[in-house]
C-alpha cells in the first residue's frame, strides 16, 4: 500500500513539474518580449535624427525663396516707411533685412575658416555700408551663390562633424555644421517674422513666407 501511494505521489509530482517548467517558460518568454519592446523604444527615444545634404539644400532654397519675398514686399515700401524705427529687432525694416544679410555672411566666413570679430563683420553690414536695397540684394547674393557653392561641396561625413569657429566676442567654439547650417535658416526665420510684423504695422498685407506656402508654391499662393 505504502508502494502505491508512493508511486501515486511520484506520478503526481511528474505530471506537474512540466506544467511548472511551461509556466516559467512563459513567464520567462513575457520578460523578454517586454525587454525587446522597451529597448525598441529606448531606442527610437534616444537615437539622433540628423539632417542630411538633401535636407540642407531643401533648408536652404526655402530661406532663400522666403527672403526674396520679403525683399520684394520692402522694395514696394515708401522710404520713410522702409526706414522708420519701430523699436522692433534692427529698429527698422531695412535694418532688420541688412542684419539678416550680415548674419549669413559671418557664418559662411566661419564655415570658410574665417571668423570676424563684432567691429569687424557688423560695419560691413550696416544702413550706410549698405546704402540701400539694391547693393543690399547684390552683396547678399553674392553671400548666397558663395554658400551654393561651399555646401555643393560638402559629404554627409564633414555635415555632421564637428567645425570650430569663433564667437564675434572672440571665444573659440565648436558646432556641429549642420546645427550651424540649421541655425542660419532658423535665424532667418526669426527676423523675417519681424519683417513682416513691420510691414503689416504700416498697413499693408505682407508676404505668406511660412514652409506651407513654399511647399504648395505650384500649386496656389494660399
Amino acid at each position: 500500500m505504502f508502494e502505491k501511494l508512493h508511486q501515486l505521489r511520484l506520478v503526481g509530482v511528474l505530471g506537474f513539474v512540466p506544467g511548472l517548467v511551461f509556466v516559467i517558460i512563459c513567464v520567462l518568454w513575457r520578460n523578454l518580449h517586454r525587454s525587446r519592446r522597451f529597448l525598441c523604444v529606448e531606442s527610437l527615444l534616444t537615437t539622433e535624427v540628423t539632417m542630411n545634404l538633401s535636407d540642407i539644400k531643401h533648408l536652404f532654397n526655402y530661406t532663400e525663396w522666403a527672403n526674396d519675398l520679403a525683399m520684394d514686399a520692402a522694395r514696394k515700401l515708401p522710404e520713410d516707411g522702409l526706414r522708420r524705427d519701430v523699436g522692433i529687432s534692427h529698429k527698422s525694416i531695412f535694418g532688420t533685412l541688412t542684419h539678416m544679410a550680415g548674419a549669413e555672411w559671418i557664418w559662411l566666413e566661419r564655415w570658410n575658416g574665417r571668423s570676424p570679430a563684432k567691429d569687424e563683420a557688423w560695419s560691413l553690414w550696416t544702413t550706410e555700408s549698405c546704402c540701400d536695397l539694391d547693393t543690399l540684394k547684390e552683396r547678399w547674393n553674392d553671400v548666397i551663390d558663395r554658400r551654393a557653392k561651399y555646401v555643393s561641396g560638402l559629404d554627409e561625413t564633414r555635415l555632421v562633424a564637428e567645425l570650430p569657429f569663433k564667437l564675434l566676442s572672440g571665444d573659440p567654439n565648436s558646432m556641429r555644421l549642420v546645427d550651424q547650417m540649421q541655425h542660419v535658416a532658423n535665424h532667418a526665420t526669426l527676423h523675417r517674422g519681424q519683417v513682416v510684423g513691420m510691414i503689416r504695422q504700416l498697413g499693408i498685407d505682407p508676404p505668406s513666407t511660412d514652409l506651407l506656402f513654399y511647399l504648395r508654391r505650384e500649386v496656389s499662393p494660399r
